[in-house]
């Protein structure tokens, strides 16, 4: 079950718990994990655009780029 916490105006975190995400496992173990993870990408995505106040990444996950890329830092 996905678990989001979210800051409340007391100073506390009202807890949510998202629906439960359903993967189904075949014989591709690859192309399992990659649908695994578009899918949870997806549904947290959906859950920053409902409200994106909260959420702030100041980390670079990204250290290298393609040439052809614009830098993004």
């Amino acid at each position: 079950l996905p678990l989001f916490c979210y800051p409340t105006e007391k100073g506390t975190y009202r807890i949510e718990y998202g629906p439960e995400l359903i993967f189904v496992k075949s014989e591709n173990k690859n192309q399992d994990i990659l649908n695994w993870t578009q899918k949870m990408q997806t549904f947290i995505g959906s859950v920053i655009h409902e409200n994106p106040s909260p959420w702030m990444c100041g980390h670079r996950r990204w250290k290298t780029r393609p040439p052809e890329e614009n830098k993004i830092y």
